[in-house]
């Protein structure tokens, strides 16, 4: 089993910069906010709970643009795909994702967080300056 780091809420600064960097998804978009989404959230806000196999889900608010925010999710989850089929990986594989406190990054976009109903929890934009990365 792979240990895995205690879960620490990112920042907006510190999520945007993993996403970034990683050679499969390169982060270009210029957002506006940013989001815990999923388990993490759920948990966090006491209406849910994590399990190890847990990833962290990210929801992230961009500028409106022609395409739709689901062309846009579909348009990183792209790269994703391609490496696992030119790799011949099937099945899960998080090691390829993004990663945060050991656990793979889900990214998801969308133009107005505001109405989205499932639990979230807003990023904070600049991680504190005591603060190591997980």
């Amino acid at each position: 089993m792979v240990h895995q780091a205690k879960f620490v809420i990112p920042t907006q600064e510190e999520i945007c910069e993993v996403l970034k960097l990683h050679p499969l998804v390169k982060l270009r978009e210029k957002v506006s906010r940013c989001f815990l989404v999923g388990s993490f959230a759920a948990e966090h806000l006491g209406v849910g709970a994590t399990h190890e196999r847990s990833d962290v889900d990210v929801l992230i608010e961009v500028e409106a643009r022609e395409q739709s925010a689901s062309d846009l999710d579909e348009h990183y989850r792209k790269r994703l795909a391609q490496y696992f089929v030119t790799h011949g990986i099937r099945g899960v594989a998080d090691h390829v994702h993004p990663q945060w406190c050991g656990r793979r990054v889900d990214v998801y976009f969308t133009f107005d967080a505001t109405p989205e109903q499932r639990p979230k929890i807003e990023l904070e934009r600049l991680a504190p300056k005591a603060r190591m990365r997980p």
